[in-house]
């Protein structure tokens, strides 16, 4: 770590205790490059102020989520800023039909906390057991439910996102084509609004001990949005619709969910 200022790292590590961890050299050293240490915010502000200092003292950072993407593309040595204990979801008691959550939420977990309240998430990835909420939202893409309601980027009702010096900005209206699929180029994305649907009802049999399906799948209903399988495309509506009903697999995007995004300061 000697191209990074001795200083920076350890009022990093002050700042966040336990949640900062430097890596042995070469520890981790993989395809999307070599990230010297890992540190773990727990909030906006956190992201805002880590940014910030990073600014300052010229420290590359970039955004790790839960590494499903197929081609994250190389950084360089950098700090990577995991998003793991931002998970905050909040549904607004009203009954309006959004949702707020932080980018560490997993697609799964959202599902779930939708559903106890009889909706769902307009789309979702395919890679749900494991992508995160703001792993996607770098990524762009289409999934489950894109046939009705379309891409991420149109199911996006706003964004919160601390930029390069660590400046955080509402984002919302046309702007967010610039933040949605940026892979990390135009800050971190701390916060999204989504909007929800009433779940569809559940046909046909369970599930293989494996992930696979037995005995049917999970449909969409017109009007509301597909009912909870995250790891199997959708029957009838889905984007890769076959012949004949027939449902092929969803083309992964170049790209995929769970990117690495950056800000190299």
């Amino acid at each position: 770590m000697d191209d990074i200022p001795e200083e920076a790292l350890r009022t990093i590590e002050e700042t966040f205790g336990t949640r900062f961890a430097r890596h042995a050299d070469g520890e981790a050293e993989t395809d999307a490059g070599q990230l010297f240490a890992s540190v773990f915010p727990e909030n906006a502000a956190e992201v805002e102020s880590l940014t910030k200092l990073a600014a300052r003292h010229r420290i590359p950072l970039i955004a790790r989520g839960a590494g499903t993407a197929l081609n994250p593309g190389r950084a360089p040595r950098a700090l990577a800023v995991r998003f793991d204990a931002m998970r905050e979801i909040r549904i607004p008691e009203s009954g309006e039909d959004w949702v707020e959550v932080e980018p560490g939420v997993p697609w799964m977990v959202l599902q779930e906390r939708l559903r106890e309240r009889g909706i769902g998430p307009t789309v979702y990835p395919t890679s749900a057991p494991r992508s995160t909420v703001g792993g996607w939202l770098a990524q762009n893409g289409l999934g489950v439910g894109s046939f009705e309601h379309g891409w991420l980027l149109q199911n996006v009702l706003s964004l919160e996102a601390v930029q390069a010096g660590g400046e955080r900005n509402p984002i919302e209206g046309e702007t967010l084509r610039y933040f949605v699929g940026s892979r990390g180029s135009m800050g971190f994305l701390v916060r999204a609004r989504d909007p929800t649907c009433r779940r569809g009802r559940a046909r046909g049999g369970g599930f293989s001990g494996r992930g696979g399906s037995r005995g049917g799948c999970l449909g969409s209903l017109s009007g509301r949005c597909a009912a909870l399988a995250p790891w199997l495309p959708e029957r009838r509506h889905g984007p890769c619709q076959g012949p004949r009903g027939k449902t092929r697999a969803l083309r992964r995007l170049p790209g995929g969910e769970g990117a690495v995004g950056r800000i190299c300061s």
